[in-house]
């Protein structure tokens, strides 16, 4: 029995699991997903293909409605990217802990999985990497990990996973943005955000990512069925006329967001540059989504054994982001959340009344506290942020 943990991440109106690498056949006996208070009954189910379906031979028994309500085996086939997925759709958003199925045989196992939950037209984010088999490490993996990994990788990290290389380098659309290639990280501003705002956000990431890690943005390469091959880049949206992710020129869909990151796109907002969004800090919403767009690149690129490393330190100091009240820091979410959280508290740009009650609401209470955090961003980024020179003209 195979399980996939999403622990307390953002909600969603379907969920899915999906194998890593591309095979051609996925038996899963029984699929159940897990709120907080049990087992959580889906309005629809959804999968990439299975051996009842007419176009892959008609074979009775194996559909995903069964296999999903009834617990009976999924005969998975691949979808046009050659991955195979099951999942389900609900009316209303739900959180999703987690996720319980059965790989039936060594013919048809997946040996990786990842949780997914849908954000977007065609768009989905990984919540969680998993295990489906003891014989897994065998995989191909982009760059060598430092670290064999003990079961938990990211999607990026294996080469065949992997969209093709673009046939000619990624040039932003000049019609929409206004763009600056930061040696390898493209930042792109939608032109109704003007030049001062690409200015400010370039500085920005200047500031904060060393030279070399700024150069494999440029290099990262998106995992098939993302809505672009990449390189991961930043996008930035005027909020004054509401403009958001799905109105850029690579999209062109209904995905209403200026704060997320969906491989490859680092979305954020125009105010974050010039006064910042609402009470948060100048670049406080750029360096947390960055971070995530960040994050997948090393593991790709650098170590993918950072996945792991950074579950471990999560895992250690997560509790000292959990409040004595009901509500908790944000760090506390998950790993994905916690060390972009970090990444911005090591920059002095996260403050707040939940931070402040913890007492890590400093750079400098971060490299006391968790100096192994600090020592393992520090190998990536400048810190702390001069705020004054990236925010003023």
């Amino acid at each position: 029995m195979a399980h996939a943990h999403g622990g307390n991440c953002c909600q969603s109106t379907a969920w899915r699991i999906r194998t890593v690498v591309p095979i051609w056949k996925w038996d899963v006996m029984g699929l159940t997903f897990s709120g907080s208070d049990g087992d959580l009954e889906p309005a629809r189910v959804i999968d990439s293909g299975n051996a009842s379906e007419e176009r892959h031979g008609g074979y009775e028994g194996y559909d995903a409605e069964g296999c999903v309500r009834h617990g009976r085996l999924w005969g998975g086939r691949a979808d046009e990217n050659g991955f195979l997925w099951i999942g389900a759709e609900f009316d209303e958003p739900v959180q999703v802990h987690g996720a319980k199925f059965k790989n039936t045989g060594e013919e048809h196992e997946a040996p990786w999985v990842v949780l997914e939950r849908r954000v977007g037209p065609d768009m989905w984010d990984i919540v969680k990497t998993a295990s489906g088999s003891p014989d897994a490490a065998g995989e191909v993996f982009v760059v060598p990990p430092s670290k064999m990994p003990d079961g938990s990788v990211h999607t990026c990290s294996y080469t065949a996973a992997l969209c093709d290389p673009r046939e000619t380098p990624f040039e932003p659309d000049p019609d929409f943005y206004l763009s600056e290639n930061c040696e390898g990280l493209w930042v792109c501003v939608s032109k109704g955000c003007g030049e001062e705002t690409l200015h400010r956000a370039c500085k920005l990431v200047r500031a904060a990512f060393k030279p070399e890690v700024r150069e494999l943005w440029g290099q990262f390469r998106s995992w098939k069925g993302c809505a672009d091959p990449g390189p991961m880049r930043i996008i930035v949206l005027d909020n004054r006329t509401d403009e958001y992710a799905g109105m850029i020129p690579e999209l062109n869909n209904d995905w209403k967001t200026r704060n997320g990151t969906g491989c490859p796109f680092v979305v954020t907002s125009r105010e974050d540059f010039h006064g910042g969004i609402a009470s948060w800090k100048e670049g406080q919403l750029t360096l947390h989504e960055g971070f995530h767009g960040l994050d997948m690149v090393l593991r790709q690129l650098v170590d993918p054994y950072l996945h792991c490393e950074v579950q471990d330190l999560y895992d250690k100091y997560v509790d000292k982001f959990r409040n004595s009240g009901p509500e908790k820091c944000y760090a506390s979410t998950n790993r994905d959340e916690f060390i972009a959280e970090c990444f911005c508290i090591l920059q002095d740009r996260l403050k707040g009344p939940l931070y402040e009650e913890v007492g890590l609401d400093s750079s400098s209470a971060l490299q006391e506290q968790m100096p192994e955090v600090a020592e393992l961003l520090g190998r990536f980024v400048n810190f702390p942020l001069d705020a004054e020179a990236v925010f003023s003209d």
